[in-house]
């Protein structure tokens, strides 16, 4: 979740370009996007235990603008130690 210090009514994306994986701003300070291990474009390397995805904030809704952001995602998870024998 990310709190804004004034309203924003651009868009946040994650991934692919479709509806279930953006938002609008609608002038509030508080949202929330889920980005799911399997959609949205989310890519999930087994070798490093990682999944990763690209979330873009613009501000503006349909215009790319100085300023807009380009962020990477990263989820590491481990599998903790297996011991066979």
């Amino acid at each position: 979740m990310t709190t804004a210090h004034k309203p924003f009514k651009g868009v946040i994306q994650v991934g692919d370009n479709h509806n279930a994986c953006r938002i609008r701003g609608d002038n509030n300070r508080n949202y929330s996007l889920r980005v799911p291990h399997n959609g949205c474009g989310t890519r999930h390397v087994v070798s490093s235990g990682s999944f990763f995805n690209t979330l873009f904030i613009r501000y503006h809704p349909s215009l790319e603008m100085e300023g807009d952001q380009l962020k990477s995602i990263v989820c590491k998870f481990g599998t903790g130690s297996v011991y066979v024998g």
